[in-house]
């Protein structure tokens, strides 16, 4: 039998926001699974209709139709669910409450769906109380339910929180719907930063240079963004609070100061300067104090990136001749060449769940993106398009990659499930759209 629990705690957000929770009465053990890495995985079919509102305000009758096609939209961007539109349900969507009682399952499951969704909107000033409830169409049984209040400007984002927590239930990882992408944008001679919505929504400058500003990468928390500009005239590495617009430069030394990579606890960052006529990395605090060499070799050592316990170091080093991806262990210092095959393997991209390491190959002079686990083992092609696919940034929970590609002719931002499916285009933005960073939920 399913077990239940019910239990209740209180979020405070930075944002000012304030949300009450309501715990899942009923776990989608035995019912609703969604495996993301079967190749061919089926859609489930899923209903959002309209939300009930507590009266008929404006503020509550806009939000009861907005809500719902945000999650919807949601949803479907994620490739795990098909929707359904609630007007082909036998029962009048109007009657619909949110409530099991109030909902006639049989005309759900007549209509195809399996899972349902129902919503209740409370506007009260400038507060929103806003109640969720996800159901398992074919038992009649409840999955979760929550219950966010917050202001009025907040919706949006409690509309995402209530998707992360489906996604989470339904397949074990926590959801990237709340996130932002860091990129490169390029026209004629100069190249800005932008970030945009995980889906490639809202996209908007973060720099203004005019000159080149070039591989953004965000803090662990979302806080912070580094990146390198010429913005001085030679490359150096700059630190933006997304909060105050706070810019620091942590440059090191005259010459190259770049690939920026933070550390897991957000208080370190590894980066390639040139040292002793050399290009190597080190590890510096946010102040650009040194702490300490990740290598001390000849050749170019760059592009790090962390094992999200903060033990290794994956980046690219031309030691040997040809571009390669090596790991460092900075615990013992020892050093391991990952790829064995291949004349260039670039750009290595560690998932935060630890498991795999994203990395570019050079095949027959295309570039294209595959994925090994830690000891360089079961080595993965994912893109097969384009000439150029490069720059892999995975999703906060692991479970899709960002990447470049120009298979349609310039540079553009694109996305895939982490096991190379549902590959599809974020940016269409005139000029070339590059390196992006996927940022975590942040709230």
């Amino acid at each position: 039998m399913i077990s239940r629990r019910v239990f209740f705690a209180v979020l405070v957000f930075a944002l000012g926001m304030s949300w009450s929770s309501i715990f899942p009465t009923q776990q989608a053990f035995g019912a609703i699974r969604i495996d993301i890495n079967s190749p061919g995985l089926t859609k489930y079919p899923i209903a959002v209709p309209e939300f009930k509102t507590a009266s008929k305000s404006v503020e509550e009758s806009d939000l009861a139709r907005s809500l719902p096609e945000e999650l919807t939209h949601d949803l479907d961007y994620t490739g795990y669910f098909r929707v359904l539109k609630p007007e082909a349900s036998l029962q009048d969507v109007s009657l619909t409450g949110i409530t099991k009682k109030d909902i006639q399952f049989r005309a759900w499951s007549i209509m195809g769906a399996e899972m349902l969704v129902t919503g209740g909107i409370r506007v009260m000033g400038r507060e929103l109380e806003l109640e969720l409830r996800l159901f398992d169409v074919i038992r009649g049984e409840r999955l979760l339910g929550k219950k966010y209040t917050g202001d009025l400007n907040t919706a949006e984002l409690m509309i995402h929180r209530f998707g992360n927590e489906m996604i989470s239930l339904l397949t074990g990882f926590k959801g990237y719907f709340g996130s932002r992408i860091a990129f490169v944008r390029g026209t004629g001679r100069t190249k800005e930063i932008y970030q945009m919505n995980f889906d490639g929504r809202k996209p908007r400058p973060l720099t203004n240079y005019g000159s080149l500003s070039l591989t953004p990468r965000w803090s662990p928390d979302g806080n912070w963004l580094a990146f390198i500009s010429y913005k001085e005239g030679t490359p150096e590495i700059f630190l933006r609070s997304m909060s105050s617009d706070l810019l620091k430069r942590i440059s090191l030394r005259k010459g190259l100061n770049i690939s920026p990579a933070w550390a897991p606890d957000g208080r370190r960052l590894a980066v390639t300067v040139t040292d002793k006529g050399r290009e190597n990395i080190f590890l510096v605090d946010m102040d650009g104090n040194v702490e300490g060499a990740v290598t001390d070799r000849w050749g170019i050592n760059v592009s790090a990136t962390w094992s999200p316990d903060g033990d290794d170091i994956a980046f690219v080093s031309n030691r040997a001749g040809k571009p390669q991806i090596y790991v460092k262990n900075l615990k013992n210092n020892d050093t391991r060449l990952l790829t064995l095959e291949g004349k260039q393997n670039l750009d290595p991209a560690w998932s935060p769940r630890g498991d795999r390491i994203a990395f570019v190959r050079n095949v027959d002079g295309d570039f294209h993106i595959f994925t090994m686990n830690p000891k360089g083992e079961d080595v993965q092609r994912l893109t097969y398009s384009g000439g150029l696919n490069l720059s892999p940034a995975w999703s906060p929970d692991g479970t899709m990659i960002a990447f470049s590609s120009d298979r349609d002719g310039e540079l553009a931002i694109y996305v895939m499930n982490a096991n190379g499916v549902n590959q599809r285009r974020l940016t269409f933005m005139k000029g070339t759209q590059e390196s992006p960073s996927w940022s975590s939920v942040g709230f």
